[in-house]
């Protein structure tokens, strides 16, 4: 075998991995022999016998071994096989990518990384995407020319799923009513700027060709007939660009006609009530549209507006009103302490709660709820909060403090992200995350930092 592909635990037992796809597509338009091992489902399985995985591997005789890393909590496991395959054979290349190659407060952890590779445990890595590194990397190392769409077309080839087990990760589904999630990238970057995010610092908005979109989920949907299947965009919106989500529905319409169950969803910007009327909810719930995540964030206008979401709460109450009309279901996703967070603020998040509860369930089927506002490098909050004599900010986005907003100590925060979900399962919502275990490592992130920050006094 020319490739042999491979992915780490932990990952959700519904989710089907895409990375390993996307590498082996990669395989498979250059005309290279490659496996993919799955090692989550060796994991499930109750296998964490890492020798045995590094046996698995070598009953192909790999050539290259690309391994997939979508934690940093795989770390461990990641360097040991790395270790165990050069033990047998040092001649065996090695690459690996993926978001594992990040700790936990998103920071490419590249003198580990290095380490590796001086100490000869790995051969290449990549960062960020993907899909034209790697293909690189296999021109180079196989000695394979290079095609003359390499350079000039966006995504060359599909992902290749011959290998995966669908009706594993369909058995293992989160519950009966939940479906298996197949992911699909239709774009990369974001048409937004919202301040706490780092996606525009990361990649330049582009949008990939809907009728690509739709070829790509035409090769999946027999690999998933029969099953409780839902295709899932990896996108930052997946309505950024209008045009493209028009065009889009009208390919997923046809689609239906084929196959009937075929649903899709992906994050989803909530439009002006001028910009997203009947037509517009009809076309997205006769297309199969379900699941929506929607940041939402808070439920103050005011706050929304300071972080660049570009909607209202009326413009948010229509929206649900049409889901609801049309049986569009949808994900809300927010979090609490903006540095600018007022107790009245807050007050106005608890309000929308209330306010909304009618729909729980039938149309908010879920609320995300995230960890502690964090400042992450990169982000509009963050550059801003440098240039802000009143803003302290630090290393670890999670530690810092606002002159000009006194109140919201650390420790507020905390008071509000716990009050936020008590306040929220009174009101019937499902929240996907536990405070508890949540502020139980925000309390641990506080006691490791402490000594290190200059706003203890303050915190």
């Amino acid at each position: 075998m020319d490739v042999v592909i491979c992915n780490f635990p932990p990952m959700l037992p519904w989710w089907i991995p895409s990375a390993p796809a996307i590498l082996k597509g990669a395989c498979s338009y250059l005309g290279l022999s490659s496996k993919f091992i799955d090692f989550n489902i060796n994991s499930i399985n109750g296998n964490n016998d890492i020798e045995s995985w590094v046996d698995e591997i070598f009953s192909y005789d790999p050539k290259v071994v690309a391994l997939s890393i979508f934690s940093y909590k795989s770390r461990h496991e990641f360097i040991k096989v790395c270790e165990l395959i050069k033990e047998r054979d040092s001649d065996v290349i090695i690459t690996c990518g993926g978001p594992g190659l990040r700790d936990n407060i998103n920071t490419v952890v590249q003198t580990d990384i290095q380490n590796l590779i001086n100490q000869t445990v790995i051969d290449h890595y990549v960062l960020e995407d993907g899909e034209y590194p790697f293909l690189k990397f296999l021109t180079d190392t196989f000695g394979i020319s290079t095609p003359d769409e390499f350079e000039t077309v966006r995504f060359p080839y599909y992902p290749d799923y011959s290998d995966y087990n669908f009706k594993f990760y369909d058995q293992h589904r989160r519950s009966d009513d939940y479906p298996m999630f197949v992911p699909v990238t239709g774009s990369k970057g974001c048409v937004r700027n919202c301040t706490f995010c780092e996606i525009p610092g990361r990649w330049s908005f582009a949008q990939r060709d809907p009728a690509d979109i739709a070829e790509e989920i035409k090769r999946i949907l027999p690999l998933v007939k029969g099953l409780n299947y839902h295709i899932h965009f990896t996108d930052s919106l997946v309505n950024g660009s209008l045009p493209a989500f028009e065009s889009m529905l009208d390919h997923f319409l046809d689609i239906k006609k084929e196959y009937p169950e075929f649903n899709w969803g992906g994050q989803f910007i909530i439009r002006r009530a001028n910009q997203s009327g009947d037509d517009y909810w009809k076309r997205i719930a006769d297309s199969g549209g379900r699941i929506l995540e929607i940041g939402i964030e808070t439920g103050s206008d005011r706050l929304r507006d300071e972080m660049k979401k570009h909607f209202s709460n009326a413009d948010l109450y229509h929206s649900v009103q049409m889901m609801d009309k049309y049986g569009v279901d949808c994900v809300f996703l927010m979090f609490t302490g903006m540095p600018t967070e007022t107790e009245e603020d807050f007050q106005d998040t608890l309000k929308l709660l209330t306010d909304l509860q009618q729909y729980k369930d039938k149309v908010i089927t879920e609320i995300e709820l995230g960890y502690l506002t964090t400042i992450a490098p990169n982000t509009p909050l963050y550059r801003s909060g440098q240039q802000d004599p009143q803003m302290i900010i630090t290393k670890d986005p999670i530690i810092w403090y606002n002159k000009n907003n006194p109140d919201l100590t650390f420790r507020e925060r905390i008071n509000r992200r716990v009050r936020f979900e008590e306040h929220a399962r009174q009101c019937g919502y499902t929240v996907a995350w536990d405070a508890h275990l949540q502020v139980e490592e925000a309390e641990q992130t506080y006691q490791d930092k402490i000594k290190m920050i200059n706003i203890v006094e303050r915190a």
